[in-house]
C-alpha cells in the first residue's frame, strides 16, 4: 500500500509499481489541491492506469478505515504530514516504512529540507525508516545523500532528491520485501528536530546577518511560498537574491542602490543583499523597476 502526496510521493509510488516486486493494493492521499506542489490529479490518473483504488482521507479515522480495507502486508509512506496511529500501523504485518527528507537522526520532525538549507548544511538526503509512535525515530532501512552548493535554491535540491528517491525505492523496496535488508537503529544522541513551519516563519528579519538571510531566501523559494518582507505596507516576496561583495553600511532593512544600479537591502552585519527577483502582491519583476531607494522594509 502507498500513502502520500506531492511529486516525491508520486515518484516513490511509480518506482514501487515499476519494480514488479509486489502488487500495490491501494493508494491513499489527501486533498492538497490548494498547494502549488500538488499531484492530486496525477495520483488519481496513476491509479486509473494501473487499476489501483485511490482513497482520499480526512483524518485518522478515515485513514484507519482505508488501511483496514486494503489489508496491506507493507505500507510505504512518502509525502505525509501527520503521525499515523498505532492502530493503523498494526494492520500491516510488516509495518509502515516512511521516506523522510533528511539524513536521520538529524532533522527529525517537520520541514527537514527547509531547516537544513536555512542552517547551511552542505549535504542533505533521504531516509527510509520504520514508523513508530515517536517522531521519525524508527530503524533506518536506507539512506541517500546529495551535496548542496552555497548558492543553490531549494527547488533544484528537491529535484535531485526526487530523482534519488526513485532510485532508492527501485533498489531497496524489492530487497525489503525479500528480507535482504536489515534496518539499523538510529543514534538518538545525534538527533535534531524542526518545528512545523507556518507562514510567519517566512518573514525576513533584516537585522540578521546577510548570509543567514540569503539562506532563508534560498530555503523557502519555489516551489515553496517564498521568504517575504513588507514594502509600503504591501507583501514583498524575495524569490532570488545574492550577497553584495563589499561591506555596505546603513540601517538594517534600508533599501539602497548599488554601484551598478542594482537594488539592495542593508542587513544587520554591515553587509547587503542584492534583490534579483521579487514579487509585490501579484506583480513580479526586476526589483530595480519596482522599488525606490531609501524606502524602509518592515521587519
Amino acid at each position: 500500500m502507498f500513502i502520500g502526496s506531492k511529486r516525491m510521493g508520486l515518484r516513490c509510488l511509480t518506482a514501487m509499481q515499476a519494480s514488479g516486486a509486489a502488487d500495490v493494493a491501494a493508494i491513499v492521499t489527501f486533498d492538497d489541491r490548494a498547494d502549488a506542489r500538488t499531484v492530486f490529479k496525477e495520483l488519481h490518473c496513476f491509479g486509473e492506469t494501473h487499476r489501483i483504488p485511490v482513497g482520499v482521507v480526512h483524518g485518522d479515522a478515515s485513514l484507519l478505515a482505508a488501511v483496514r480495507e486494503a489489508e496491506p502486508e507493507l505500507v510505504i509512506v512518502c509525502g505525509w504530514y501527520s503521525m499515523i496511529s498505532t492502530q493503523a500501523r498494526a494492520l500491516a504485518r510488516r509495518g509502515f516504512i516512511g521516506v523522510h527528507n533528511s539524513l536521520l537522526p538529524r532533522y527529525r520532525g517537520a520541514a527537514p529540507l527547509v531547516w537544513a538549507l536555512m542552517h547551511g548544511e552542505n549535504e542533505v538526503g533521504l531516509s527510509m525508516y520504520t514508523l513508530t509512535d515517536g517522531m521519525d525515530d524508527g530503524d533506518v532501512w536506507a539512506q541517500t545523500s546529495t551535496a548542496v552548493a552555497s548558492d543553490e535554491y531549494i527547488g533544484t535540491v528537491l529535484e535531485r532528491l526526487e530523482d534519488a528517491c526513485e532510485v532508492m525505492i527501485r533498489d531497496v523496496y524489492p530487497r525489503i520485501l525479500d528480507g535482504r535488508v536489515t534496518p539499523v537503529p538510529q543514534d538518538d544522541a545525534m538527533a535534531t528536530y524542526g518545528t512545523i513551519r507556518t507562514p510567519a516563519h517566512g518573514r525576513l528579519d533584516w537585522g540578521d546577518a546577510a548570509d543567514a538571510i540569503d539562506r532563508a531566501i534560498r530555503a523557502q523559494s519555489r516551489p515553496y511560498p517564498g521568504a517575504f518582507t513588507t514594502y509600503e505596507g504591501r507583501r514583498l516576496v524575495v524569490w532570488r537574491a545574492h550577497p553584495f561583495a563589499s561591506p555596505y553600511y546603513g540601517r538594517p532593512g534600508e533599501l539602497a542602490r548599488g554601484p551598478q544600479g542594482e537594488m539592495m537591502v542593508v542587513c544587520g552585519d554591515d553587509r547587503a543583499l542584492v534583490l534579483d527577483e521579487i514579487q509585490i502582491d501579484d506583480l513580479q519583476a526586476n526589483s530595480s523597476s519596482m522599488l525606490r531607494p531609501r524606502a524602509l522594509l518592515g521587519n
